[in-house]
């Protein structure tokens, strides 16, 4: 099947948008995740903070990073943290660029009879 230069683009950019709504919705489930993770050491060092009037922060290791818990810090503030948003950041597939999805879109339309096979054979490949 033959498409167009403009047929191709258009169909890598539907096909990036879709791939990027679903990779923020995972985003979004693991914060959540590390947040839920993250919640029974926050709740320790609020223990010291009781404890110990005098402190004003801890420092602790998670997960191999350094994080720093102040006395008045909440935990829902570390929910857009840079240090849980790092931590997740490796979890995650990396993006698609329209680059790589337009050269599976070209390869893939050398033996296919329709769009929505083509559509098929992306995104089976970037799953």
């Amino acid at each position: 099947m033959k498409l167009t230069k403009l047929q191709i683009e258009a169909l890598a950019e539907s096909i990036v948008k879709e791939f990027e709504e679903k990779r923020g919705l995972e985003k979004n489930q693991l914060l959540e995740k590390q947040l839920e993770d993250f919640k029974p050491t926050f709740n320790k060092s609020q223990e010291i903070f009781k404890k110990y009037p005098e402190v004003q922060s801890v420092n602790i290791s998670y997960i191999d990073r350094k994080i720093e818990i102040y006395r008045e810090s909440k935990l829902l503030g570390f929910k857009n943290s840079w240090e849980l948003k790092d931590i997740i950041k490796d979890k995650m597939k990396p993006r698609l660029t329209l680059g790589e999805v337009e050269r599976a879109i070209i390869l893939s339309t050398i033996d296919t009879k329709s769009v929505d096979e083509i559509i098929d054979k992306v995104k089976n490949k970037f799953k």
